[in-house]
């Protein structure tokens, strides 16, 4: 892939992120940002009601959050935007069968766009775990996403939000010596020569999220404990006496790709 001209932003840049193993290099020890939402899934799954079994990660990248909820017996699936991040999770953690008992609906890895559609049926999950990921996320297609996250949870969404840009480890990163020149325009051109433009496109509040998905019939369950420099992260329920009210709007939300929330 080469670097185009201008700003790289959306599917291409995290594609190149991926690709030329800037974010593995980034994120070596990915439990930092895993392990406070893993550990809020066996909270709610002990002292809650409404068991979990199996869980999808929105956004998983290269799968350790997948392998982690295997290794706690959930069954799980990931699923990213990047197809080289989808790729390096299956010849990582799949079988030549590409089927692993735990995976839901034995699909284990695939790619796609929670702004467009998330390839799993409506319903089809007990919970959906998302770290990083809304902030990503253009204002203008916010509420397609939430409508899809909404539509393949049955009952909890764990979420972790970024409310400040990680622009400061971005314009210090070195880029590993792969003699990927794409890698190298990505950090020098448009993050060192260019700090104004993070990789967050919509960073906001918490009240902000927990208002938008208020819309689609989910509403604040808990706040997940976060180191100081994070934030933030929270249990969103289905509200079940307000499912049936909340259909129609989800289903005009995803014929309608504009649709703005805030």
């Amino acid at each position: 892939m080469e670097a185009s001209e201008g700003l790289l932003r959306g599917a291409v840049l995290h594609e190149a992120l991926h690709s030329t193993g800037i974010y593995a290099a980034m994120y070596k020890d990915s439990t930092v940002h895993y392990a406070p939402l893993l550990s809020s899934i066996r909270f709610a799954n002990k002292a809650q009601q409404a068991k979990i079994t199996s869980v999808l990660d929105v956004g998983c990248a290269t799968g350790f959050g997948v392998k982690a909820l295997w290794s706690l017996k959930f069954t799980a699936s990931g699923v990213d935007i990047s197809p080289s991040a989808i790729q390096t999770a299956k010849e990582r953690y799949v079988n030549k069968e590409n089927s692993h008992p735990q995976c839901v609906l034995h699909n284990c890895f695939l790619n796609g766009n929670v702004a467009r559609q998330i390839p799993f049926p409506t319903n089809s999950v007990d919970a959906i775990l998302s770290a990083g990921l809304l902030e990503h996320v253009e204002a203008r297609d916010v509420g397609r996403a939430i409508g899809e996250l909404t539509r393949v949870a049955r009952k909890y969404l764990f979420l972790q939000i970024a409310s400040e840009s990680n622009m400061p480890i971005m314009t210090q990163f070195r880029v590993p010596k792969r003699g990927n020149r794409t890698g190298n325009e990505l950090v020098i051109r448009d993050y060192r020569a260019r700090v104004g433009h993070p990789i967050e496109t919509n960073l906001r509040p918490q009240l902000y999220w927990i208002s938008a998905f208020e819309k689609f019939g989910f509403v604040l369950s808990r706040n997940i404990p976060l180191p100081g420099w994070q934030c933030c992260a929270f249990v969103l329920r289905r509200n079940v006496t307000a499912s049936q009210r909340y259909l129609p709007r989800k289903l005009k939300m995803r014929a309608s790709p504009g649709l703005h929330i805030g």
